[in-house]
């Protein structure tokens, strides 16, 4: 990870997440009759007590709180070519009540804690000939 924040280039998968305002924001799924919200989207409420079904795409906190975390030291194969790998923490952030993401984390291995405040950012995790391949991470929060 290089620590930008780009908002132009490949994502790594396409509908994942958007820029606004040059601001990333995951795309998730809303169901109109239960408030569920699901990420990524999906096709249906998981809920097998709502009627409705129903789904729209919707925006995503930008942040959240650290439940879980582990920290990769081993180097598995790439997706992308990456010369410059370092080891990394791989997290569980809880957006909102029932709603966890699971997240490359952007945060020194000495300041993770688990319950401090995150927020979402951008990251090129690779360049290919093309264009930067961007993705998200969870960054440091103001409030820590």
């Amino acid at each position: 990870m290089t620590g930008n924040s780009p908002s132009t280039g490949q994502p790594v998968v396409e509908g994942l997440f958007t820029f606004a305002d040059g601001r990333i924001a995951l795309t998730g799924s809303l169901c109109s009759g239960c408030g569920a919200q699901y990420f990524p989207r999906v096709e249906g409420c998981r809920d097998p007590s709502c009627a409705s079904g129903e789904l729209a795409d919707c925006e995503l906190p930008r942040s959240g709180t650290l439940y879980s975390y582990s920290w990769q030291a081993y180097r598995p194969p790439d997706l992308y070519p990456a010369d410059d790998w370092q080891p990394y923490a791989l997290g569980t952030v809880e957006l909102s009540p029932g709603l966890r993401v699971l997240s490359r984390l952007d945060v020194p291995r000495s300041d993770l804690s688990i319950g401090m405040v995150l927020e979402l950012g951008a990251d090129v995790l690779a360049r290919t000939d093309d264009a930067p391949v961007i993705g998200y991470v969870f960054r440091q929060g103001a409030a820590n």
